[in-house]
């Protein structure tokens, strides 16, 4: 029994491998990231579609399936900072939303890149409501307020990501238990990311010659891939080393990709990096 998180993003590769997926692998149940997180850490499923920070805490136990990830490059607008003009730094930010992972990327982001310590706190409520209680408000996907005008200003923190690493934000990874996990799920995993991944390019090039590339000088609109490739890999070391660098993490995970000749074994670790590359 596989469990994911239904982000909107996600949806395309969870359609995919529901289709892919033989009966004997059972089918795909969507729920929060708490929830998903729970039954994979629990044992209470085989294998899930969950951020990285999941796989993370048992990562010497679970594995990554190929083909399995889903990553965001530079401006998707999915996760997105709410503050007010003029505000010179954010001590307090309100979130409605209870995904550890995103918070995460914002604590890296504000670190890192705007030497800001910010403490976060549990709201719900609209951006209005939020700013007059805290410095800026953190919201994900379909959450965030569309046609939205001044006097909000915004950032789009994948967006801050690529440009402090050049390296995709990986929102989710397919992971399961090493032990378990079984060839014809894999190979389900592997067709349904390259059919996605397949869309997903066509898509790209298709918004490129849209807005022209003559030049060469036009940036890349922002973006979704479905692929567990060397840039996702670099996206998950340089991330997690941020996070232990400031102090969110005790450890480094160290995550492995599932093999056939290593079922019933932990899997092939990643290459590690540095964080600046």
């Amino acid at each position: 029994m596989t469990y994911a998180v239904g982000y909107p993003c996600v949806r395309p590769f969870l359609d995919a491998l529901a289709s892919a997926l033989p009966p004997s692998e059972g089918r795909i149940h969507t729920d929060t990231e708490e929830n998903v997180g729970w039954r994979l850490l629990e044992q209470q499923c085989e294998t899930a579609v969950v951020p990285p920070s999941v796989p993370a805490w048992k990562h010497g136990e679970l594995s990554l399936v190929p083909g399995g990830a889903v990553s965001a490059v530079g401006p998707t607008n999915d996760i997105v900072l709410f503050f007010s003009p003029g505000l010179m730094t954010i001590r307090h930010i309100g979130t409605r939303s209870p995904e550890v992972y995103e918070i995460l990327l914002a604590e890296v982001v504000l670190r890192e890149k705007y030497r800001m310590t910010p403490t976060f706190h549990r709201w719900d409520g609209t951006v209005e409501e939020g700013l007059r209680r805290y410095d800026a408000v953190l919201l994900l996907d379909e959450d965030i307020p569309h046609g939205r005008v001044a006097p909000f200003h915004t950032l789009d923190l994948v967006d801050e990501w690529f440009d402090m690493t050049q390296l995709p934000f990986i929102r989710t990874v397919t992971a399961g238990w090493t032990h378990l996990l079984t060839k014809p799920f894999c190979d389900a995993v592997a067709t349904a990311a390259s059919a996605v991944d397949a869309r997903l390019l066509s898509d790209l090039e298709e918004r490129l010659v849209r807005q022209g590339t003559t030049s060469g000088c036009e940036s890349v609109p922002g973006h979704y891939r479905c692929i567990l490739d060397a840039d996702v890999i670099e996206g998950l070391d340089v991330f997690f080393r941020f996070c232990f660098y400031h102090g969110l993490r005790r450890d480094i995970p160290s995550f492995h990709v599932w093999s056939e000749e290593e079922r019933g074994t932990p899997g092939k670790p990643l290459d590690h990096g540095s964080p600046n590359g």
